[in-house]
């Protein structure tokens, strides 16, 4: 059975909070996003780099409605928030008392700078994109030496030959983005499906050990491909928090079986 893994991408620590809590009793696993600030708008493509540049500057011009707007409901700063640029730091879950496995995904420049930090939160996997991640065989060391689970993550435009093949035995999960690192609200990408494949295919021959999980604009409409060629896990964001989160857990997991959903 596939896993369907709530994504925490938030700048607000009281909203990743209290998302986190409601997943208490429902998953086993939470996955959290840290942004540096530096990462992703480095691997944006420019149509969102424009995009946070055109919003910085109706902010500035528009004074009143910034105001206004930073008094909005819970929504509309959700909605911000999925689009953070830099988000909350791994301290925020510090000294929470919590039953969930952690999973901390680091969109950041040198990734290895920040386990102990997500050791210190409680982590239970530390996965590492690799896009400025200068050594792959000393961050997957120091993670294990933590006795945390260990994983590596590759961006969208990323092929799957940057990953060290040598090291591919000793992770738990390859994670791959089907849309571009950072940015919450994308559309499911196809470029994907290769990935899985390949790494599929690697993971067969080789008898690697590792899960793959795909992150990002997965629907219930797009999941069951996605696990039929070979994800393992599904890191969904925003849309598996809006309403029920137990009844759409249920409606990606009957999804991905080519189950119809009932009410």
């Amino acid at each position: 059975m596939i896993e369907i893994i709530p994504s925490i991408l938030t700048n607000d620590p009281v909203e990743a909070r209290e998302m986190l809590t409601r997943c208490e009793g429902v998953v086993e696993r939470v996955s959290i996003d840290i942004i540096d600030g530096k990462f992703a708008e480095n691997e944006a493509p420019a149509s969102l780099r424009l995009g946070n540049l055109l919003r910085s500057l109706n902010r500035e011009q528009n004074p009143t409605e910034a105001e206004n707007s930073s008094h909005s409901s819970a929504s509309s700063r959700s909605q911000f928030s999925a689009k953070a640029d830099k988000t909350i730091d791994p301290s925020v879950f510090a000294d929470l008392d919590t039953n969930l496995k952690l999973d901390f995904q680091l969109m950041v420049v040198e990734p290895i700078n920040w386990i102990e930090r997500c050791v210190r939160a409680g982590a239970d996997r530390i996965i590492g994109h690799i896009e400025h991640m200068e050594d792959q065989l000393e961050f997957v060391g120091k993670v294990q030496e933590t006795g945390s689970y260990v994983g590596l993550g590759v961006d969208l435009a990323t092929p799957i030959n940057k990953l060290d093949p040598t090291i591919l035995t000793s992770i738990d999960v390859v994670l791959v983005m089907s849309v571009p690192a950072g940015h919450g609200g994308q559309e499911f990408s196809d470029k994907v499906i290769k990935k899985i494949k390949r790494l599929s295919e690697i993971r067969d021959r080789d008898s690697t050990p590792f899960k793959i999980q795909v992150d990002g604009g997965v629907t219930v409409d797009t999941i069951y491909n996605v696990h039929k060629i070979g994800a393992d896990e599904v890191s969904v964001g925003r849309r598996i928090f809006e309403g029920d989160l137990a009844k759409n857990i249920e409606k990606f997991q009957r999804a991905a079986h080519g189950l119809e959903y009932k009410k």
